[in-house]
């Protein structure tokens, strides 16, 4: 497949965009954008709405992605090193096989999101709402989860060797494998401590 020009992507994503902002009305206006190998790497798409794209093998590395709503979308085998994704919107994302090295995820709404073999060393997850997230097989090492809301969130396989900030997560609760069985964690000084000690391994 040829790679689409610059303008080519923009007015792919304008037509997205206006067919999310059309969602609930009854003449729904633009076009969804499902595709794969589509190169966005650099650009700013900040404050846009993106919700329910469909993405694969794609790249967007370094964009500035502040305050962008990708809920509800797709994301398999997708990059986002260095990309800052401040303020953004994940909500009941389905992530898979993707490289988040690097990114800020600052004050992002993660709830529901579900992480699945990614690549999230050195992520900035300061203040996110991680709440009901999934994260399996995540590389999550020398991650910030400063202020993070971690309640409820769901961890499998994961390495958090490095990470910081735990000292300020928040959470009552929280679901961690091991040895195959999962088990709920409680209150906040035994999560805190948890976690301590993973980073630590």
């Amino acid at each position: 497949m040829t790679q689409p020009s610059k303008d080519e992507i923009f007015e792919l994503l304008r037509l997205h965009e206006e067919w999310a902002n059309t969602l609930d009305k009854a003449d729904r206006l633009g076009k969804p954008l499902a595709m794969d190998r589509l190169s966005m790497s650099g650009l700013d798409l900040s404050d846009r709405n993106l919700h329910g794209i469909i993405l694969f093998a794609s790249q967007f590395d370094r964009c500035n992605l502040q305050r962008t709503h990708l809920c509800y979308s797709h994301l398999g085998d997708v990059s986002f090193v260095g990309a800052d994704f401040a303020g953004g919107c994940l909500v009941k994302a389905q992530v898979s096989d993707s490289n988040w090295a690097g990114c800020t995820l600052r004050g992002a709404n993660l709830l529901r999101t579900v992480f699945f073999r990614v690549d999230m060393r050195r992520v900035d997850f300061s203040g996110a709402d991680m709440s009901q997230t999934l994260l399996s097989e995540a590389d999550l090492r020398e991650a910030n989860f400063s202020g993070a809301n971690l309640e409820w969130i769901s961890l499998s396989n994961q390495d958090l060797r490095g990470a910081t900030g735990f000292e300020t997560v928040r959470a009552e609760k929280i679901l961690i494998q091991v040895d195959g069985k999962t088990t709920v964690l409680e209150g906040l000084d035994n999560i805190r401590e948890w976690l301590f000690k993973a980073s630590r391994l």
